[in-house]
């Protein structure tokens, strides 16, 4: 019941659904996969703060629940995010931080499903689930029939996919939209990686889309236009 914790930090929701949603983040580190287009630094620190307090890692969910009840006002916000890295990697402190604080505030999951297992062991812990189909993935198709699979199943949360874009995914779009069909996934969103992206080729991605049922919303990261975190 263990996390190796990047940071922890009061912000806007910048992709997705609920962006420009007010949300506390809780910042994992390590992550299983290596995205070329990675933005976000989740190397292990020794110790990371939570208000004026200075926690060491790996952290105990019970002293980082107690040290986000004494600095921030959890009725602010939409939910606590737990982001990364990959929060997958730490299932236990992800169930133990619920039993400490879900009661008081929603759980909002960002994740890329890397393991749909896993997604599936932690999934009643939380009230939302944003999941990145990563399209770079060795063996792309399989990984996410797999993925969508375990996705088709959830029922405890509101579960959404994006899907991180780059100018060469035209391939990866069309295998998606069979999938998403498939699934009966009927909405995505799409996220371009960056914010680079021809208006053009988002509006065909979404004609793809279209042919297969698959409403699709563009959406550039917000954060990274307001420049914050």
């Amino acid at each position: 019941m263990q996390a190796s914790i990047v940071e922890v930090f009061d912000s806007i929701q910048g992709e997705g659904r609920y962006i420009g949603s007010r949300q506390l983040f809780v910042r994992v580190s390590g992550c299983p996969l290596s995205c070329p287009y990675c933005d976000t630094d989740h190397t292990a620190q020794p110790s990371f703060a939570i208000g004026n307090q200075m926690l060491a890692n790996p952290a105990s969910a019970s002293d980082v629940a107690a040290a986000i009840r004494a600095t921030y006002d959890l009725t602010c916000y939409h939910s606590i995010s737990f982001t990364g890295g990959e929060p997958l990697l730490y299932p236990s402190f992800l169930a133990e931080m619920a039993k400490l604080l879900h009661k008081d505030v929603q759980f909002f999951l960002e994740t890329s499903g890397y393991d749909p297992r896993q997604l599936l062991e932690v999934a009643a812990n939380f009230d939302y689930i944003s999941v990145d189909l990563k399209t770079h993935v060795p063996d792309f198709e399989k990984h996410a029939d797999k993925l969508l699979s375990a996705i088709g199943l959830l029922k405890q949360a509101q579960t959404y996919v994006k899907l991180p874009l780059s100018t060469k995914d035209d391939e990866a779009v069309a295998i998606s939209a069979a999938l998403f069909k498939k699934y009966a996934i009927n909405q995505v969103w799409l996220q371009p990686v960056d914010n680079v992206y021809n208006i053009e080729q988002v509006l065909a991605w979404q004609g793809t889309l279209a042919k297969h049922g698959v409403k699709a919303r563009f959406v550039p990261q917000l954060h990274k236009l307001i420049g914050i975190k």
